[in-house]
């Protein structure tokens, strides 16, 4: 009896089976799942803002040697102005022109009444000095210009141009791990497909043949313990079904990870096998020259470079450097400007 049991299990196995197991998923293309992932992962959109970043902090390092101009502006309104009040002196100054006049010194009628025409208006005027309005408002604006920083902007903009390939670098070798992660996992749910079908063929068959040795047992053809034994083969198999399907839902859930969405996908694609490898040495000329972790490694290398330049450079305090200023500041009543050089 149980020769017969392996018999027909190995046939059981070994027959057609479907391609993948009946199920209402969306069917999807290893293409479409390609695509699916290089636009929706979130891996993907963190690796593409952080090459933007890049991006913008190389403008910002090119704009090191532009002119920077700055503006800066106030406004006040105080209580009153602020000046000097001579008009208690205007007493003392009449009186004493008063006793130069009439003290017969200048005998000239004509150049008498000349003087007397200069000195009432200056005493009817107003006596207040005023230094300051009360509303007061100033503009000012600088531009500087860099003439020769020692090498920094240079230096800042070779780290930033090496920062902004590392983030590219960084990029493809994060998309090419999706790629490869999502090729492992896609072909790894479509065999997991396959092994429940085959697993389900094997539940179906072992079921059909305890059928048979209930009824055979019945006719009194064989003992308890054979029945017994198909029994115990037959939850053996019930075991390896459910674990395939377990497997199938765990790859299943991790191909959603990869691809970034939740839909319940059946891959369509159907496995391949490879006829021909190239040689090692193939492999290693193309990790050589197109791997992304060995162009990290490079940039790495040379922003250390400059890194440590810039160090030396920085603690010889004697190390020139100039700017070129142009101010201005314009007040109410006033414009004034300048022209500085900083070193």
């Amino acid at each position: 009896m149980k020769k017969a049991f392996t018999i027909l299990l190995a046939a059981s196995v070994a027959g057609p089976a479907p391609l993948f197991a009946q199920s209402s998923g969306q069917m999807i293309s290893l293409e479409e799942a390609i695509t699916v992932t290089l636009t929706e992962n979130p891996a993907l959109k963190a690796a593409a803002y952080e090459e933007r970043a890049a991006q913008q902090e190389r403008r910002a390092a090119i704009g090191l040697r532009m002119p920077q101009i700055n503006l800066t502006g106030a406004y006040a309104y105080m209580q009153k102005d602020i000046g000097l009040d001579f008009n208690d002196m205007k007493g003392p100054v009449k009186d004493f022109t008063g006793k130069v006049l009439g003290s017969g010194i200048i005998t000239d009628p004509a150049l008498l009444q000349g003087i007397q025409g200069l000195v009432n208006p200056m005493m009817n005027a107003d006596w207040f000095l005023t230094l300051q309005d009360q509303s007061l408002g100033f503009v000012g604006g600088e531009v500087t210009l860099p003439i020769w920083m020692g090498g920094k902007i240079n230096a800042a903009n070779r780290a930033a141009k090496i920062n902004e390939k590392t983030a590219v670098e960084q990029g493809n070798q994060t998309r090419n791990a999706l790629i490869s992660e999502l090729v492992e996992r896609y072909f790894g749910l479509a065999l997991a497909t396959q092994v429940v079908a085959v697993r389900q063929q094997v539940v179906d068959g072992v079921r059909k043949h305890l059928e048979d040795a209930a009824a055979l047992e019945a006719q009194g053809m064989i003992s308890r313990s054979e029945k017994l034994y198909v029994e115990f083969k037959m939850s053996e198999a019930e075991r390896d079904l459910q674990n395939a399907q377990s497997q199938v839902e765990t790859i299943a859930a991790a191909l959603n990870s990869t691809i970034g969405q939740t839909d319940n996908y059946q891959p369509v694609t159907a496995m391949f096998i490879l006829e021909r490898i190239e040689p090692l040495d193939h492999f290693r000329t193309l990790a050589a020259e197109r791997n992304p972790l060995l162009d990290q490694v490079d940039q790495t290398t040379r922003r250390t470079k400059g890194y440590a330049r810039s160090v030396r450079r920085s603690c010889r305090r004697w190390w020139p450097w100039a700017a070129c200023r142009f101010t201005t500041i314009r007040y109410p009543r006033c414009c004034r400007a300048g022209l500085s050089a900083s070193a």
